[in-house]
C-alpha cells in the first residue's frame, strides 16, 4: 500500500509491504520506477517528476522471492499565485 492516494511531485510517499503466509524472515526490496530503491517492510520516496510509475515491491525468504507491480500516478505540484487588481 502507499500514501497519499494521489501524490504529487516532491511531495514524500510513505509505502508499506505486508506479506500473507511465508517463512520468516522476509526481507523487502523497492523500485520506485523512478531510478529509485529501498529497502525494508516500510520505506518512503519523493518523486521529482509528475506521471505514472510501476512501483515493484519484491518479499524474499530462503525459499525464494515473490513480486507485486502497483502503478503510482504522480501527479504534478500546483502553485496558486494570488490575483493582484488594481483600479485606475
Amino acid at each position: 500500500t502507499y500514501s497519499p492516494a494521489a501524490p504529487k511531485v516532491r511531495q514524500t510517499v510513505y509505502f508499506s509491504g505486508t506479506v500473507t503466509g511465508g517463512t520468516p524472515p522476509i526481507s523487502y526490496t523497492w523500485t520506485f520506477g523512478d531510478g529509485g530503491v529501498g529497502s525494508g517492510q516500510y520505506v518512503s520516496h519523493t518523486y521529482l517528476v509528475s506521471g505514472t510509475r510501476n512501483v515493484t515491491m519484491t518479499a524474499s525468504n530462503a525459499c525464494g522471492s515473490s513480486n507485486r507491480v502497483l502503478p503510482v500516478a504522480v501527479e504534478p505540484l500546483r502553485v496558486y499565485l494570488p490575483l493582484v487588481l488594481r483600479a485606475y
